[in-house]
């Protein structure tokens, strides 16, 4: 936040799972609706698996998941790569000279699922030792993946002491089902498992490029791939042999396809300390930042690390938490400490979803409320920067970096194009004076979202002014029923009781 008036030009930047989007000036609107996409993706698949459902529905929802996506089919080269000596290198498995003979006297059990893990169990025990210091953990009954229990987990030896495993630090992963008959394939609902799997791992390495992960019931053995640079998924299947020889290959030679990329630590570097902080997790990663989960203190915290070419420091953000913790502004994120490349802040938070009450949409417009009658205005209210603090149930507005205390002066324009308030967009996004009603033309905009969720316009490439009127045309169209008229015309004239009606488009409880 600027307390003296003057414009601050920092970037928007989420701390949520989903992907930030870029600033007028710098709006490449095709990257957003990629990332946006793909970020959706991964959300949606989780909460369409969360454990509350049924083994059937779980199952159905899977193998639809799974034919939803438009699969590139490819041989064993494309995963291959250098590593064709490692492949036919592969040696002694235990007593045994090859993986041949190892399988030839040692068939996978079709009996039931434990037994076929206790299989799996111990060939992964016989194979020979990885040079890339990688180790096969069997990780069937522990939840760490956000909830799931992959049946085998690789990690670097350094990431997998005293059985603690974090979703960041995952080579790669096996599942193994038990074949269903004599001659059955791998059955769609166990590869829409690895779809799930494998976008917690897009998520949580947002610096890998290549993935790759297994499914074997002994008999068959399925690669399931995908590409970041390219949104491509990928997929291999073979007999069980050749599949273990491509599985250790990949993992003994270090692939792209079963390597890490990222820190796995941050050093924080204030006047008064220097400290390497450990990352836990990824909570999401976006044009100008990537937020994780980190124990400061021993308290579980949030680091947003701003990317090197990044022109600003955190101090913008810093100031305006610091201001409004101290003037006991409550749902916003607590301040910790900063320095010259990050920010960390409390509580840890994420995203509300389908969760999303009318007791939060009155603490969203309160909140609101609250700030603008001290003259200071967030300048990007939208889905992705509303969290939840799960501890007790209370909304936080994120992302207070654009956020400015009025001083009656026109300055530039900063915020989420597609979020703007009807004056911002009728000026083309010049300079203007803000004011409460664009946070609550915001502020109805991301309830309309919220509630009815939509894809957002394609914002074209060409001059603000046709940015904002197909903006304009967007939202013309979505906010055409009454009560939505009533609203826009509340958020005009700043009426917030009146606007507490909209709140009531969410269940209470």
């Amino acid at each position: 936040m600027n307390l003296s008036g003057s414009s601050s030009s920092e970037e928007v930047s989420p701390y949520t799972f989903f992907t930030e989007l870029m600033k007028v000036m710098r709006e490449d609107s095709e990257k957003t609706r990629e990332v946006i996409k793909a970020n959706t993706e991964v959300m949606a698949r989780l909460e369409r698996n969360t454990p509350d459902q049924s083994h059937e529905t779980g199952s159905i929802t899977r193998a639809r998941a799974y034919q939803s996506i438009d699969f590139e089919a490819v041989g064993l080269e494309h995963f291959l790569g250098e590593s064709r000596h490692s492949f036919e290198q592969l040696g002694k498995i235990g007593i045994y000279k090859n993986i041949e003979i190892y399988l030839g006297d040692k068939r996978a059990p079709t009996t039931s699922e434990e037994a076929v893990q206790s299989w799996f169990d111990d060939l992964m025990k016989a194979l020979p030792t990885f040079s890339s210091q990688a180790v096969v953990k069997d990780t069937h009954a522990n939840t760490y993946l956000e909830g799931y229990k992959p049946d085998f987990s690789i990690f670097l030896n350094e990431d997998a002491v005293n059985d603690v495993y974090i979703s960041m630090f995952v080579c790669t992963l096996l599942e193994v089902k038990k074949r269903k008959g004599h001659h059955s394939a791998l059955a769609n609902e166990d590869k829409g498992q690895l779809v799930d799997y494998i976008n917690v791992l897009i998520q949580q390495q947002p610096l890998r490029i290549h993935f790759a992960i297994f499914l074997s019931d002994g008999f068959n053995f399925y690669v399931m791939g995908y590409n970041r640079n390219t949104k491509q998924y990928s997929e291999y299947i073979t007999n069980i042999a050749a599949g273990i020889r491509l599985f250790w290959a990949l993992i003994n030679d270090g692939s792209p396809f079963t390597s890490l990329a990222g820190p796995r630590s941050v050093d924080f570097e204030t006047d008064l300390l220097m400290e390497k902080i450990s990352l836990k997790r990824c909570l999401g990663e976006g044009a100008s930042s990537t937020v994780y989960e980190i124990d400061w203190k021993n308290i579980s915290s949030a680091i947003k690390v701003f990317n090197p070419d990044y022109k600003h420091n955190p101090s913008y953000e810093a100031k305006a938490l610091i201001f409004l913790n101290k003037e006991k502004i409550q749902n916003i994120p607590i301040y910790v400490a900063h320095d010259k490349k990050s920010i960390i802040i409390r509580p840890v938070c994420k995203r509300i979803g389908d969760q999303f009450l009318v007791s939060h949409a009155l603490q969203l417009l309160h909140l609101l409320k609250r700030i603008h009658n001290m003259k200071i205005y967030h300048r990007d209210v939208r889905p992705e920067n509303i969290l939840l603090d799960t501890n007790n149930n209370t909304l936080i507005l994120v992302d207070w970096g654009s956020s400015i205390q009025y001083r009656n002066a026109h300055i530039p324009y900063e915020g989420t194009i597609t979020f703007a308030s009807p004056d911002i967009l009728n000026n083309d996004f010049g300079l203007y004076k803000p004011k409460a009603s664009d946070d609550l033309h915001s502020f109805v905009r991301t309830i309309y979202i919220l509630r009815n969720p939509s894809k957002m316009p394609t914002v074209p490439y060409e001059d603000l002014p046709s940015k904002a009127r197909v903006i304009k045309e967007y939202w013309s169209d979505k906010l055409d029923g009454q009560l939505w008229k009533e609203m826009v015309d509340a958020a005009s004239q700043e009426d917030y009781n009146l606007l507490e009606k909209c709140c009531d488009v969410f269940k209470k409880r």
